[in-house]
């Protein structure tokens, strides 16, 4: 039992847990920082500061990540090519 209740929180992980202020936190209107962060899960999540600053790395790298990997389209007209672009070719040697 030791070593479930040392990885959970009231029955939730400590990485769902921080994965869930996380979220809460980027969907609120207010603005915080790393150090903001790494206090509520401190204090909700119960990690320790070098445990908590390494789920914040995870957890940002992971939505950094999947952020990357969405498709953009462009929003204006300016951003559009307008002649297509060339390949680059090798010219040989003589």
């Amino acid at each position: 039992m030791a070593i479930s209740s040392a990885r959970s929180v009231n029955g939730n992980t400590k990485s769902a847990i921080a994965k869930q202020i996380y979220a809460d936190m980027l969907n609120s209107d207010q603005q915080f920082t790393r150090k903001d962060v790494i206090a509520r899960f401190v204090s909700e999540a119960g990690l320790t500061a070098a445990g908590a600053a390494t789920y914040y790395f995870n957890i940002t790298k992971k939505s950094k990540s999947v952020e990357a990997e969405l498709p953009t389209e462009p929003t204006d007209e300016a951003e559009l090519p307008t002649e297509p672009t060339q390949a680059k070719t090798r010219r040989s040697r003589k």
